[in-house]
């Protein structure tokens, strides 16, 4: 069974709208950014490789930190091999999954199961930059 929310961190206070959420913008700013992102990436490939007929080493560096990113390998947890595999597209997977769990809501507006695996993927995020 699980605890309720007022029991870990007591009564909300009067003036807070429990209603309020910012799941959507949250959502919005991150594929917007990842589309930004890789647009500027594949740009920058496109142009270099018609500019140049190769591409040269920073591109390279470029396309491989969009793809990839750093993770602890010892940290064993589905969201982190996930940012580890897909670099920002695995970072924007665990942001959105975070969202879904209750982050952008009051903490009164969800349940504690949501709140323990939206804290397993926030902890991920934070872990595996």
């Amino acid at each position: 069974m699980a605890i309720p929310v007022t029991v870990l961190f007591g009564n909300p206070p009067q003036d807070i709208d429990l209603s309020a959420s910012n799941e959507i913008l949250d959502d919005t700013v991150v594929a917007a950014l990842t589309f930004l992102a890789t647009m500027a990436v594949t740009s920058r490939l496109v142009i270099k490789k018609r500019k140049y007929g190769r591409l040269q080493a920073d591109d390279w560096f470029i396309l491989l930190a969009l793809v990839c990113n750093h993770s602890n390998p010892d940290f064993e947890d589905t969201f982190a091999h996930i940012q580890q595999k897909f670099g920002e597209y695995g970072t924007a997977a665990c942001t959105l999954a975070g969202n879904y769990y209750g982050a952008g809501r009051h903490v009164w507006s969800t349940d504690t199961p949501s709140l323990r695996k939206m804290s397993i993927v926030s902890h991920s995020q934070i872990s595996s930059t």
